[in-house]
């Protein structure tokens, strides 16, 4: 690590989270290191590796495999901004985590990121390099204090306590239906 500003992404690193789109767009993006913490013993994280050898990246993109929790809130801290490329999430909490810390979050489109992302979140039109860089750098640049503030507020939305009480009412209902 030569202390240089980061961005960050975090999962186990295998197909779906489409991690590999993020290694070109770094070539665009020299001014910024790339860290893909997690489970890092797949063949697809071999791709990883070798996409990054390829585009003489070594240096910039970093595979540290799995980290502490601490570790973990170390990197939301301090990142420049979290991003997430998946094609499949069922719920994506690390994108939950990151606006906790109010952090800019670029993400794809698919499945369930723009409903946890909302109108508080950058999303890619395409996995093209150029346009993630330029998303990448969008995001930066527009986290203003109150973004900041906007995406601690919508972190709120999601917790274990409101998912137990919703089910618990949901419960409720089914329960007062059928007696």
């Amino acid at each position: 690590d030569d202390g240089k500003k980061f961005i960050f992404s975090i999962g186990i690193i295998g197909e779906k989270k489409n991690f590999h789109v993020l290694i070109e767009a770094m070539k665009n993006i020299p001014d910024l290191n790339l860290y893909l913490c997690g489970n890092a013993s797949s063949k697809y994280a071999d791709k990883i590796r070798n996409l990054i050898a390829k585009h003489n990246l070594e240096k910039s993109v970093f595979l540290p495999g799995e980290i502490s929790e601490v570790e973990k809130s170390w990197m939301y801290k301090n990142c420049e901004a979290f991003v997430f490329p998946s094609l499949n999430e069922g719920f994506g909490l690390p994108v939950v985590e990151a606006m906790h810390f109010g952090k800019p979050i670029v993400l794809s489109k698919l499945t369930s990121l723009p409903e946890i992302g909302g109108d508080e979140a950058v999303y890619l039109d395409s996995f093209l390099p150029e346009e993630i860089a330029t998303k990448i750098g969008f995001a930066i640049k527009n986290n203003t204090p109150e973004n900041q503030e906007l995406l601690k507020e919508r972190s709120s939305f999601f917790s274990w306590q409101k998912a137990a009480e919703q089910y618990l009412e949901l419960y409720e209902v089914i329960l007062k239906k059928t007696s």
